[in-house]
């Protein structure tokens, strides 16, 4: 039987990747230069919401904030950055469901780095577009996005257990004769997707099934772990009419659309075996467009990541933090509150979900925890018993008024053994 549930609302929106396909432009890639302060620059980022955020100057204008996303091609600006730059042309970009225009500016210099060294990138084409909604998808002022272009020139580690971004000169360093373990450490040869262009994101080989090869995009501008095309899924034996799945959706640059979440039978990225986890399925422009798989942040954010863009090679090593679950895959109550100083009221209950199942509903209040009143704890205590439960747990609650009968009810006692909601 097929298990149909809603994404959870306390899940925060998943950015995916902006592909940009670029026509009619001035662009001069081949004239863009790279510099180094030093042989090591690093650039500290802050990891928010599952995105890389970055500062830069750009021409005269300083403190700007990006996002750095490798499965972007161009440098993309916000219209009302306020970065003086002329512009050479316009140019047409694909995004989920759509196209877009934008207009084409050169950058003379952009800089991003430390208080003792930085880079540079000289003559770096880029667009200018809104990007009002991705501020508000991600609740955050986004002044523009850091695509490969603007890293090209180097070779660059993501540490996200450190949360900074390394630059090296290629001549400096080099990940080619890197001898990967397959079991801490992997290296994966990358396809540009676009062969000719002369900048191109990168794609890295995995599979689907056993005779199903599949590509996948190296993106760090998307917050999750892993997606799929709905096509490709199918082709594969992932997706079957009856394969279990929960409701999801996610934003493009200026679209929200819908996706839906799976556990897979079978997937390998190079020699990571995936096998068992949660994976979106892509829908967009019924198969039009995501035909290749998309790898952001959640996934990479278990690795030192190191990108030798010239040389394409991919170098993961394995780090020590536990991994980040989608989730799907993660226990719960399936349990949404609505809290003020003094209250914790039931906003949402998941369908068939052990909160559900115990006969709470929203509207109910929660006034004690395994017997001991809500005022022993702390919010976080409060917040973490209910959102992430591991053990069986004891609620006391007041039920809610009832509309029919215009009564309140009386304090009733109830016991939950926290569930995988994939399971429910």
């Amino acid at each position: 039987m097929s298990l149909r549930r809603k994404s959870f609302v306390f899940l925060l929106p998943l950015l995916w990747g902006l592909l940009l396909s670029t026509s009619r432009t001035a662009f001069a890639e081949d004239y863009t230069t790279y510099r180094l302060d030093r042989d090591m620059v690093e650039v500290p980022f802050e990891y928010y919401q599952h995105q890389i955020i970055i500062k830069a100057k750009v021409n005269d204008k300083a403190d700007l904030t990006f996002m750095l996303d490798t499965g972007a091609t161009s440098v993309v600006l916000h219209k009302g950055a306020g970065v003086k730059a002329e512009k050479t042309g316009t140019t047409e970009f694909r995004e989920a469901e759509g196209k877009s225009l934008a207009d084409t500016v050169n950058l003379e210099e952009v800089t991003f780095g430390n208080n003792e060294a930085e880079a540079h990138i000289g003559n770096l084409p880029a667009m200018v577009t809104n990007l009002g909604n991705l501020s508000r998808a991600l609740a955050k002022k986004i002044d523009g996005i850091m695509g490969i272009a603007a890293i090209a020139g180097y070779i660059v580690e993501f540490d996200y257990a450190k949360k900074v971004v390394r630059l090296y000169l290629s001549r400096k360093k080099s990940i080619a004769e890197n001898k990967p373990d397959n079991k801490k450490t992997f290296m994966f040869d990358l396809t540009p997707m676009n062969l000719t262009s002369s900048i191109s994101v990168m794609l890295l080989k995995g599979r689907l099934h056993d005779s199903y090869d599949y590509d996948f995009l190296f993106d760090t501008g998307f917050g999750g772990h892993i997606t799929i095309s709905n096509t490709a899924a199918s082709a594969a034996g992932q997706l079957k009419e009856n394969t279990p799945r929960i409701e999801a959706g996610a934003y493009s640059l200026n679209r929200k659309f819908n996706t839906v979440k799976i556990r897979t039978p079978y997937l390998m990225i190079g020699e990571i075996n995936y096998t068992g986890h949660a994976v979106q399925i892509d829908y967009r422009n019924q198969g039009e467009v995501g035909l290749f798989g998309i790898i952001g942040n959640r996934f990479f954010q278990n690795y030192r990541v190191t990108l030798d863009y010239t040389k394409r090679k991919l170098w993961l090593e394995r780090n020590d933090s536990p991994e980040d679950f989608d989730e799907s895959e993660k226990p719960s109550f399936g349990i949404t509150l609505r809290t003020t100083t003094t209250s914790y009221r039931v906003d949402r209950v998941a369908a068939k979900s052990p909160a559900h199942t115990a006969g709470i509903r929203p509207g109910d209040t929660i006034t004690a925890i395994n017997g001991k009143p809500l005022a022993q704890y702390t919010h976080e205590e409060i917040l973490q018993s209910i959102h992430t439960p591991t053990l069986e747990t004891t609620l006391t609650i007041v039920p809610g008024v009832d509309p029919n009968l215009g009564v309140q009810f009386k304090e009733v006692v109830v016991k939950m053994k926290p569930g995988i909601p994939f399971d429910w």
